[in-house]
């Protein structure tokens, strides 16, 4: 009876040492997933500080843009408003030398036909 109840208390221990090594496991396993997760979170993070970063990259190189659409809009009416002056002064150029020619053209005309009157 006695051997019995020594082996009775040996396979209790044996249960209580498997049962401690069982929870240790599952500790360790537990502590890996946390582990895991942790740097599936800390990964996740950086896309968005990344991910953040290359939004507003974009949104300062879109206001730089605009800007510069702004700029050249500006520039092109300022062009066409040259051309159109440039185009006036000529015109008026022309006007002036054809009127000139005219006028010439109207003196010959009054002497050929005072010389054939």
């Amino acid at each position: 009876r006695e051997g019995e109840r020594e082996r009775e208390k040996e396979r209790e221990r044996e249960r209580e040492s498997e049962r401690g090594e069982a929870t240790r496991r599952e500790i360790e396993r537990e502590k890996e997933r946390d582990t895991v997760r942790a740097r599936e979170k800390e990964t996740e993070q950086e896309r968005e500080r990344k991910s953040y970063a290359e939004r507003e990259q974009d949104r300062t190189r879109l206001e730089q843009l605009q800007q510069q659409i702004v700029q050249l809009q500006d520039n092109l009416e300022c062009c066409k408003r040259s051309r159109d002056a440039l185009s006036a002064h000529a015109l008026g150029a022309r006007e002036r030398e054809t009127g000139k020619e005219g006028e010439l053209e109207s003196g010959r005309e009054r002497e050929y036909k005072g010389k054939r009157a």
